[in-house]
């Protein structure tokens, strides 16, 4: 009867035993899961990341190069404004210059 209920106790005793195991496994699987569900969405962000980033890259570039020729146009375009104020004063200094004559042209005529 002894035997019986040590045998009966020692199974008891491993059967708590093996549940106790068997929720640390649920435990560990659980864990492993959580873990694997956590690495994926952190390789996501890191993949939305690195997508903006190169999208960035990309407005930066393409930014850049606008600026380039919009600097480029404005340069050409300070060059035409020179260039047009040259060429009106030089037409300002002829007109003062004809003016002159007529004036002179005029005097002469009326002195005769």
């Amino acid at each position: 009867c002894d035997k019986v209920e040590r045998l009966e106790t020692d199974s008891k005793n491993k059967q708590e035993q093996i549940d106790l195991l068997t929720e640390e496994l649920r435990k560990a699987r659980q864990s492993a899961k959580d873990k694997d569900l956590f690495m994926a969405g952190r390789k996501r962000r890191h993949e939305d990341i690195e997508k903006e980033l190169r999208e960035s890259r990309s407005v930066l570039t393409e930014s850049s190069a606008a600026i380039v020729q919009a600097n480029a146009a404005a340069g050409q375009l300070q060059s035409a404004v020179s260039k047009l104020r040259e060429e009106n004063q030089s037409a300002h200094t002829a007109l003062n210059e004809l003016q002159q004559k007529i004036r002179a042209s005029r005097e002469e005529h009326s002195t005769e």
